[in-house]
């Protein structure tokens, strides 16, 4: 079952390879990773790497900018997260596949939680 993970991000270019990075090295092979990218400068770093779809968007709200994500999907499942976020579970994406296998289910919610003190 293909999926594509879409990751919003403004001017955090550190921040998303090392989610990126992170997200490539799972056990579990990633289909796609949609990066839509609302910073004041390109991110050259993200440009031609494999697996990785790079999206310019001059709007600054994360909620279109996960809307670009979605047409540039061509999966049956969606993972949209931020860029700050950290991979706890390794086994995240496995779960996801797992439960989207009842073709009755339509949508999720993952449960975050804060692992940084000074990020409050």
């Amino acid at each position: 079952m293909d999926f594509s993970i879409v990751i919003a991000t403004y001017n955090r270019p550190n921040k998303v390879t090392e989610l990126i990075d992170k997200l490539l090295n799972l056990n579990e092979q990633t289909t796609k990773i949609i990066v839509v990218d609302a910073s004041d400068e390109h991110s050259d770093i993200l440009l031609g790497r494999e697996k990785i779809i790079y999206l310019r968007s001059s709007h600054k709200n994360q909620p279109f900018q996960r809307y670009l994500g979605y047409l540039a999907s061509d999966t049956e499942i969606l993972i949209f997260l931020d860029d700050d976020l950290e991979v706890v579970d390794k086994e995240f994406v496995t779960k996801i596949r797992e439960i989207f296998e009842d073709k009755t289910i339509s949508g999720i919610a993952i449960n975050f939680a804060n692992k940084h003190e000074d990020s409050l």
